[in-house]
């Protein structure tokens, strides 16, 4: 894999993200895998961690996250040593180290979900350019329970659905958390990595859980670099001639020769469209999708699956 620095169109010398290029055709070990028509499974081969199935009405998705603490490991611990060596008082600067170290972490690991493409990791969430979650919807992300549903109709309305955690999170009292809520209240929390799922219509947590519960409990937005896929869209011909025509229509107006020049690029240039995910068909189809539902779920104490309500989820995500 090889990567470059993105810049923002509008703002050149910006830092943007970065463009990462998978050439060898590798199969990811982290998957999105799909029983049609309408159940999804996120997980490794021999560790799922999420199951979701679509409603019939697809005005949202019904969840299952496995009840386990553990680490999914998909990114190796960061040491506080790590965080002094990438912290810099410059937050682009700290964020674009960071997304370096990610990038290097995600080739090396065993369980990354990097597949033969283009990606990006940028510091964007739902298509906006910023850096941070808001404190409100990481609260919502730790809030959720294991059995869960996620209303598309808000998403229709301008809203951004919290990200989707991978495992259970951390008691408060867990010494990861309280040394990431110390690093929270110095203002040098290393970024929670995402991973934009389009079967889902949200992000998934693969890196950070700890330090989002820190962030929370410190009251503070949660810094973030999400990957997903990319492809670029070239202009089309008829295209080009209609820039030409705006260009040279705007020649007598009140517009700078670096306005023009800079109409221009935006209308040359490829445009970045973000992809759908990258899925396989799930080994073993609907039946192997329900077994391991049915195995989670008689691990229920832990998740208060006997709860009748969520008994009627859980039934109605299995369908």
């Amino acid at each position: 894999m090889h990567w470059r620095d993105l810049v923002r169109r509008r703002q050149p010398g910006v830092w943007a993200g970065l463009h990462l290029t998978v050439q060898a055709p590798v199969r990811p070990a982290l998957l999105v895998s799909v029983c049609p028509p309408d159940r999804i499974r996120v997980g490794t081969e021999e560790r799922p961690m999420l199951w979701a199935r679509v409603e019939p009405d697809y005005f949202g998705v019904d969840l299952l996250r496995s009840a386990s603490p553990a680490s999914p490991a998909i990114i190796p611990p960061i040491t506080a040593a790590g965080v002094r060596a990438l912290h810099s008082d410059d937050p682009v600067r700290t964020a674009a180290a960071w997304a370096r170290h990610f990038a290097r972490a995600l080739t090396r690991s065993d369980r990354s979900p990097l597949a033969q493409g283009e990606w990006l990791l940028q510091p964007t969430l739902h298509g906006l350019e910023r850096a941070r979650m808001p404190l409100t919807l990481a609260s919502d992300a730790l809030a959720r329970p294991a059995v869960d549903t996620l209303d598309w109709s808000s998403v229709t309305h301008g809203e951004c659905l919290p990200p989707v955690l991978l495992r259970a999170p951390s008691l408060a009292t867990a010494g990861r958390v309280k040394a990431w809520a110390r690093q929270a209240r110095a203002g040098s929390l290393p970024p929670v990595l995402l991973m934009w799922v389009s079967g889902l219509q949200a992000h998934v947590v693969l890196d950070g859980h700890d330090r989002l519960q820190a962030a929370v409990q410190e009251g503070a937005d949660v810094p973030v670099l999400v990957l997903l896929r990319h492809g670029e869209r070239c202009v089309d011909e008829q295209g080009l001639a209609r820039a030409d025509i705006i260009v040279e229509r705007s020649g007598g107006a009140d517009m700078t020769v670096e306005a023009r020049n800079r109409l221009l690029l935006d209308l040359y240039s490829p445009a970045r469209d973000v992809l759908p995910s990258r899925a396989d068909l799930m080994r073993g189809g609907v039946d192997q999708w329900i077994a391991e539902v049915d195995a989670e779920a008689r691990q229920g104490e832990d998740v208060q699956i006997n709860d009748p309500l969520t008994r009627g989820l859980l039934a109605q995500l299995k369908g």
